[in-house]
């Protein structure tokens, strides 16, 4: 159009993400479209909206429970399904996009919204026409928020940085005129009233807000400019920003010869009206806008709230009585909105009405720091889990957990007992990991947006620092967080917790350098030449203790690997002390106190572990640089060669009577000496064993001669110096050859052979039947695979040994209808009491307790002799696993019998069909809703795993099992104890 461009030149260049189209052109827009306006920023939103919808067309949507379900407790006890009643169900590609195409949405309104995008910019927008495009899209997002559940969070969002709109828009531009002429304000050019008559005729924004208030104020205090200014630095409104308008303002008001009184009055009244079309967020302008679509008890209700004199209190329980106040009207509110026939109208009123109610909860959660009664404090955040339920109807675990808190809470509050706080603590655990990671996710999602667009548009970085933080800050995500932040102390208190859990606890004190880490997969591969002892965030449990480690702290029980974890179990093997705090006061001041000073850790089995910083000593050096060089040498020596062609003699299959120590791993061959050694009612899954060598069979077998000189040549690639990285490619490739490796007839006809002869002995087919080729092929090739990874290659040069030394049996037996899994440890490994048994059990199969699953079990300890069951912990995981009906095919290496070299945990065991995946909901277990079911299941798992050490000549055992949905007990493993 021939006027003046400004163009800005990015370092980051184009958006790298999904949406790059959409961030393009609305960096293009901001930054160098000549003429802006928030009218016309409104209008391109709504272009970008259509492309939404043409691209989203015909994406099939969850289909919605209602409101009701949604709220309900489900009392029934659980009946044991295949199928889980709550699956999870993983976020589509397709929901992951939207999510991304709608925060950019929202980064973008509410940089304008905080007028960190200009409001207007060499244009002129009347404000009717304003007022007429804020009603249009602030009706579209109500109707999108209605039709797209999993973007939900974000469209209100964006609707609470967007003025109502209304019907005033017009007498904004008509009334400044009649107060003008009603107090003989003349309409001269330069004049301060005149420049904003401009203003408001030409670029009505929200500022006028502001600037109004800043008028009154200074007529009423007598023509005080101080007053004038102060009021504006409220409102965020500079001197600057003031001169900036397309019609700028660049004198001060002056007092004007008039009744005073009653000209404030009028600018009252135009307040009123700027309010209507700008404001969204005042509540009794939302509810006396909204009135004709809300009952009168809920009018009731929120009129109250306007009434209530604020978020301010003089005491916690007039805090926790406004808090109560607000969460009566928001559930009355959510309850609308959640109803399938509520027209997008309605929505609109009151998304931004619950919005306003959020915001003013939060700002009372923030203000009751001291609160530490645990009846208000459950009452608080039952409150804010329904709220959150409201909003994101497709987070179905939030589902599960505001049921539990409902079925539980407010009864373990009262009763305020070690079990009931235990309880409550599981709860809450759980809570704070599922509101973290949605924190997280917030994070993600806006963290590099605003950055990108704030860096293209000039905004200042602390600005830009802070968006994330400020926006849930306001939220019940950041309100949750709040008062588990103030249940734990208290819980902890009455619990007798101790503030850390001794998960490979050492007998003496060990001395080393205090590192920090962020994440312990961070310093997998890496030797450590001088004793260290880390202080680590998250352990997932699948990671290897670096060589060099002496001891590892985790910071967080968030982030904290479970007892029979892959890490676990390895710490455990090589006398590494591995903890987790469960106090961050604590893991912070360590952090602060300790970083890189050389430490003395001692730990007893209480849970009281003690760090201090002790004289180096002298000799260290010398001794750090001989073991550099030992280790090297080590290394060096250590040949890395894989046995794939000699079969070491061996048959295709075996039965269990024909299993020894020379064909199979203990895993296979203690099942087959206990079983006959068992007492009636204690059962073992019928099973089968592919001895070692069987692998190098099928590979050497005719079908498979072309696989063979492939993966050869690819392994013939690893040498003792091959890093992770490196040797992570070459895993990769040596995976897909086993996967493309075919099922040799022999072995077919050997498996299906042994596994009749096993129904023959037992008088019951229960593998044959279950036989399905094609994935028992696929299962047996899984194991195989895991032989070929970055853990064994890893533990492997920790040992000093070669993969020469290493082989695989599988064992094939029959995967349990498991109703429980459980763990046992005939001696509790935490106090090394060997008349006390401890034991962690989990609903559905036992992946759960020792993959990597966030959460924790039930754990549980009983003294030999009739003792009563005590529980530790109540669980706190996530996720159950449902079997399916099937033939479990799992890792049997010699790793256990290797010196040096623990191969626990190492390898894979891959079910026929992969398990289904369910939601936990506490309140329908029984053994956690029933307390004498749970004392009764776990005194028998007791007594079987007594009775499993004895069958072993008294040996302390480590016990795999589980309860049927007949709830017979099987054993499916047992090992001698670490």
């Amino acid at each position: 159009d021939g006027s003046d461009a400004t163009v800005r030149f990015s370092s980051k260049g184009r958006w790298k993400g999904q949406w790059a189209q959409v961030a393009d052109k609305i960096v293009e827009q901001e930054t160098t479209w000549s003429s802006m306006s928030l009218k016309r920023r409104y209008e391109n939103c709504l272009e970008f909206l259509d492309t939404w919808e043409k691209v989203s067309q015909g994406v099939q949507m969850r289909r919605l429970n209602s409101w009701t379900t949604l709220v309900h407790v489900d009392s029934s006890k659980a009946v044991w399904s295949r199928m889980p009643s709550m699956p999870l169900i993983e976020m589509s590609s397709t929901e992951e996009n939207n999510e991304e195409f709608w925060s950019w949405i929202f980064v973008w309104q509410r940089l304008s919204f905080q007028q960190l995008l200009t409001w207007e910019r060499n244009t002129c927008t009347q404000p009717r026409m304003l007022a007429a495009t804020t009603n249009q899209i602030t009706q579209r997002l109500a109707e999108l928020w209605k039709s797209t559940p999993s973007c939900r969070l974000w469209i209100r969002w964006t609707l609470s940085t967007m003025g109502r709109g209304g019907s005033a828009g017009q007498q904004i531009r008509d009334e400044i005129l009649v107060i003008m002429h009603a107090h003989g304000i003349k309409e001269i050019h330069g004049t301060y009233y005149e420049q904003w008559h401009q203003k408001l005729h030409n670029n009505t924004t929200p500022a006028d807000i502001g600037i109004c208030r800043a008028i009154i104020a200074y007529l009423k205090s007598g023509g005080d400019l101080g007053i004038y200014w102060k009021v504006l630095a409220e409102h965020d409104i500079t001197k600057e920003h003031l001169h900036s308008y397309s019609r700028p303002i660049t004198t001060e008001p002056f007092m004007v010869h008039t009744d005073i009184g009653r000209l404030v009055g009028d600018f009252e009244r135009y307040l009123g009206i700027l309010r209507s079309v700008h404001d969204a967020l005042d509540l009794k302008l939302s509810v006396d806008h909204a009135k004709h679509c809300l009952s009168g008890n809920l009018q009731g209700k929120l009129y109250d709230l306007c009434n209530m004199g604020g978020t301010g209190f003089n005491s916690l329980d007039e805090g926790h009585g406004k808090f109560m106040r607000i969460a009566a009207a928001r559930d009355d509110v959510l309850a609308i909105l959640n109803n399938k026939g509520t027209d997008p109208g309605v929505i609109k009123q009151l998304l931004v009405i619950d919005y306003t109610l959020e915001t003013q909860q939060s700002v009372l959660v923030q203000g009751l720091t001291s609160e530490s009664r645990l009846p208000q404090l459950v009452d608080q955040l039952r409150a804010l889990l329904t709220a959150l339920v409201g909003h994101l109807p497709q987070e179905d675990e939030l589902q599960a957990l505001l049921a539990d808190w409902n079925s539980f809470a407010s009864n373990c509050a009262s009763q305020r007992s070690e079990e009931a706080a235990l309880l409550l603590k599981a709860l809450a655990d759980r809570i704070s990991r599922v509101v973290g990671e949605l924190s997280d996710k917030c994070q993600t999602m806006m963290g590099p947006k605003v950055a990108f667009l704030g860096e293209a548009a000039d905004i200042p970085k602390k600005n830009i620092d802070v968006f994330v933080d400020e926006v849930l800050r306001g939220t019940s995500l950041m309100a949750v967080s709040l008062i588990l932040q103030r249940v734990e102390p208290v819980l902890r208190d009455i619990a007798h917790l101790p503030p850390w859990q001794m998960i490979s606890p050492v007998d003496k004190p060990i001395q080393g350098v205090f590192k920090l880490i962020d994440k312990m997969m961070g310093v997998q591969g890496e030797i450590f030449h001088t004793p260290t002892i880390l202080l680590s965030g998250a352990v997932s449990g699948e990671e290897e203790v670096p060589d060099g480690v002496l001891g590892v702290l985790v910071r967080s029980a968030k982030e904290a690997p479970d007892i029979l974890s892959h890490c676990a179990v390895r710490a455990r093997n090589f006398g590494v002390l591995l903890a987790t705090c469960f106090d961050p006061k604590i893991s912070e001041k360590l952090a602060s106190d300790f970083a890189d000073k050389w430490v003395e850790v001692r730990c007893k089995p209480d849970g009281t572990l003690t760090i201090a910083e002790v004289e180096r000593p002298s000799n260290t050096e010398e001794d750090d640089k001989a073991k550099a060089e030992a280790d090297a040498a080590k290394v060096a020596e250590a040949e890395v060669k894989m046995n794939l062609t000699n079969d070491l003699g061996c048959s295709w299959c075996v039965r269990p009577d024909e299993m020894t120590r020379s064909n199979v791993g203990s895993k296979s061959l203690n099942l087959a000496l206990l079983r006959p050694k068992l007492p009636p009612g204690i059962l073992t899954p019928q099973a089968v064993a592919l001895p070692y060598g069987t692998m190098q069979k099928s590979l050497t077998d005719d079908c498979n001669k072309d696989v063979l000189p492939m993966l050869e040549k690819v392994l013939n690639r690893l040498q003792p110096s091959t890093s992770n990285e490196d040797a992570q490619v070459i895993f990769e490739e040596a995976q897909q050859l086993v996967e493309s490796m075919r099922f040799p007839k022999a072995l077919k006809e050997a498996l299906n052979f042994a596994m009749k002869e096993v129904a023959d002995r037992d008088g019951e087919d229960r593998l044959a039947k279950l036989f399905k080729e094609r994935d028992a092929w696929q299962a047996i090739k899984g194991v195989w695979s895991s032989l070929f990874a970055l853990r064994p290659w890893v533990s492997l040069a920790k040992a000093g040994r070669s993969f020469h030394d290493l082989n695989m049996a599988v064992l094939v037996q029959e995967l349990v209808e498991a109703k429980y899994a459980f763990v046992l440890h005939t001696v509790n490994p935490f106090t090394k009491d060997k008349e006390e048994l401890y034991g962690e059990i989990v609903a559905g199969r036992g992946e759960t307790l020792v993959g990597n699953f966030p959460g924790r079990a039930l754990s549980f300890a009983v003294r030999r002799g009739g003792g009563e069951p005590r529980v530790l912990s109540y669980p706190s995981k996530s996720v159950a696993l449902h079997t399916q009906h099937c033939l479990i095919f799992r890792s049997d290496s010699n790793g256990e019998d290797l010196e040096g070299f623990a191969g626990a945990g190492l390898f894979e065991s891959v079910c026929a069909e992969e398990d289904k995946e369910g939601f936990q909901r506490l309140h329908r277990l029984g053994i956690v809703a029933d307390a004498n079911y749970r004392r009764d299941l776990l005194k028998r798992i007791a007594e079987v795993g007594w009775a499993t050490e004895k069958a072993f000549d008294g040996a302390p055992q480590d016990i795999e099992g589980c309860v049927d949905v007949r709830e017979r007990i099987f054993i499916v493993q047992s090992r001698p104890q670490v």
